[in-house]
């Protein structure tokens, strides 16, 4: 009887070490690909990624299931912006492309600053404070914010 405990605690082990390495792996492809994009994010920021439409349809307050199809876009693509964004985009197929990619991109950030905080439970108060504190305002010496990116306020945000 003990020992089906021992496997079953030995396969629940090796299955979260091998979920750690895939997430670090892909945070350091992200990292590599988010230094390649830092020109783009700077071209999202200036030209404000979301229009009034997209806000209608998708990210406005109201839509409590936004914050659940965004997580599972990201979680789904485990952080990789341009795959969130093509999530997105098939769930919400009006949304533009710009605002589809600066939420890839919040992604992409969050993916690279909060995967310690948000690895177990991505609404834990750590993993939303992380993600809010590192991709969302304005980031000095010109990091990806999701609020330039989107042109919304904070409280205009999902």
């Amino acid at each position: 009887m003990k020992n089906w405990k021992v496997n079953l605690v030995r396969y629940v082990s090796l299955m979260f070490a091998i979920s750690a390495v895939l997430v670090a792996v892909n945070c350091a492809q992200v990292q590599k690909k988010s230094a390649a994009k830092t020109s783009h994010a700077a071209s999202h920021s200036a030209s404000h990624g979301c229009n009034a439409a997209d806000v209608k349809v998708a990210i406005h307050k109201h839509n409590s299931k936004f914050k659940n199809q965004m997580d599972g876009c990201a979680s789904g693509a485990m952080g990789n912006v341009d795959s969130t964004a093509a999530c997105l985009k098939k769930v919400y197929p009006t949304l533009s492309e710009g605002c589809a990619n600066c939420f890839g991109e919040m992604a992409g950030c969050s993916a690279s600053n909060c995967t310690g905080k948000c690895i177990f439970n991505h609404f834990s108060e750590g993993c939303v404070a992380c993600v809010k504190d590192s991709c969302w305002r304005t980031q000095q010496g010109g990091g990806f914010s999701l609020v330039a990116c989107t042109g919304l306020s904070l409280d205009k945000l999902p």
